[in-house]
């Protein structure tokens, strides 16, 4: 695995909603990947939304299933969490 894709893999999310910064999780694409479909189960809501950012951010959200996408979209356009950084997707 090269530098870049597990510096990637090991990013740590901040996420600001509605401008509170929550709690910083490491998150990776398997992990994001699982609290948002389910298959990780999490009791915290901003696990929940860390992982979600975190599809946003990488671009993920926007080569999985046509479900992650309008997912994010809508969870950006309530303001729930951001929109992609630039250069991210």
């Amino acid at each position: 695995m090269d530098a870049q894709r597990e510096a990637r893999l090991n990013q740590q999310n901040t996420i600001h909603n509605k401008g509170n910064t929550l709690m910083k999780y490491n998150m990776d694409n398997y992990t994001a990947v699982g609290i948002a479909e389910g298959f990780i189960e999490t009791d915290d809501e901003g696990e929940f939304l860390a992982a979600w950012q975190y599809l946003v951010d990488t671009g993920l959200c926007w080569s999985l299933q046509g479900w992650f996408g309008r997912t994010a979209e809508g969870l950006i356009q309530n303001g729930i969490i951001n929109p992609p950084s630039q250069g991210n997707n």
